[in-house]
């Protein structure tokens, strides 16, 4: 992959909440659906597959736009999948 793919854009806006709150905020939503997407009777399948969207996008509108380094958030994302992936096949 080219570096500019793991540099940020010049067209970056970063983000006024701390990294500490964003953290919280993400964690906090992904653990609300995964207590509740069993309740309201989705497969396991596609509950693992929105869990692995909502990480995606938080991970993209938090930390890929103007993080210094996107590598770090490309590997989490490419961890994220491969065990996502894993889980599902293992349903």
């Amino acid at each position: 992959m080219t570096s500019s793919f793991f540099q940020p854009g010049a067209a970056c806006t970063r983000s006024r909440l701390p990294g500490w709150l964003r953290l919280v905020i993400t964690f906090a939503v992904l653990l609300a659906l995964r207590y509740a997407l069993p309740l309201v009777g989705v497969a396991p399948v596609l509950q693992v597959l929105v869990l692995l969207v909502v990480a995606t996008g938080f991970a993209w509108q938090f930390w890929w736009n103007c993080s210094p380094d996107r590598r770090g958030v490309a590997f989490l994302v490419a961890v994220l999948w491969a065990a996502g992936l894993f889980k599902m096949f293992r349903l």
